[in-house]
């Protein structure tokens, strides 16, 4: 999908660039019994109500899709691509002909709305389409692949415009290498979606203002030298002599934060 500069009609407008959602399915009501309603917590812990994740509270209400992975030996129809106000990628709602129920996956390039899916196919040769999920055992070296499942888990590639490339292939397993540039090694029972995920211009939207953000159930963040001395470390008129630390004096840079 492209993106859209909008008309500088006010402050708030003038800078912003969305994309496009022209192509998504509007009459998606339907999909309403099959959502999920995500409670709020503002970032503050459930049993003594201290803040233990900074910047979030308030925000618009909002309902996930829960993506399921889709059943061994199946065949789907995908009969609609959503918006998903929880995600930054979009849904794909596919029909699954053999157990005549709905399942939902990240929608990936070049997916055609209509087109028929194939599941858990051990087969080197079937045509492998976009938004196939298959073994890792099934895929051949080079491809592009997004979702990787992981002991039924989303581990790899599955925010916007993100994908996996598959390096190398052994009789056990495979390496791919993640976004970031890192590669890892993985059973080939492991399952992945042939495709990049879509929305690949999310990473070039421009918000425009505040608001929106608080929309989003993100405050604004306060630089730690605009505080007092009983806030920050930095805070005061103290301009200088201390290293970059956080609110609890810990160094900010220079400091192995990964866990081994």
């Amino acid at each position: 999908m492209l993106n859209k500069k909008l008309k500088a009609t006010s402050p708030g407008v003038r800078h912003q660039v969305l994309t496009e959602k022209n192509k998504l399915c509007k009459n998606s009501g339907f999909l309403k019994k099959f959502t999920l309603r995500v409670k709020k917590t503002g970032g503050r812990s459930c049993s003594d109500g201290h803040i233990t994740s900074w910047h979030r509270g308030g925000g618009n209400k909002k309902r996930l899709i829960k993506v399921s992975k889709l059943e061994s030996q199946t065949f789907c129809i995908c009969v609609a691509v959503v918006y998903s106000s929880m995600r930054s990628a979009f849904i794909s709602v596919n029909f699954n002909l053999i157990t005549l129920k709905f399942n939902f996956n990240v929608h990936t390039d070049e997916q055609c709305v209509g087109g028929l899916l194939e599941s858990g196919l051990n087969n080197k040769l079937i045509t492998q389409k976009p938004g196939s999920v298959l073994l890792l055992s099934a895929v051949y070296a080079g491809a592009i692949v997004s979702s990787v499942h992981k002991q039924n888990k989303n581990v790899f590639a599955k925010s916007a415009g993100t994908y996996c490339q598959i390096v190398q292939k052994h009789k056990n397993s495979a390496k791919l290498k993640l976004p970031s540039g890192k590669i890892v090694e993985l059973d080939n029972i492991c399952t992945a979606t042939l495709g990049s995920v879509s929305n690949k211009n999310h990473s070039s939207c421009v918000i425009g203002k505040a608001g929106k953000r608080r929309y989003n159930s993100k405050r604004s963040v306060v630089r730690g030298v605009a505080m007092n001395p009983v806030d920050h470390p930095h805070g005061g008129r103290t301009n200088g002599g201390r290293p970059s630390v956080s609110p609890w004096g810990k160094l900010t840079k220079g400091v192995p934060t990964r866990k081994k």
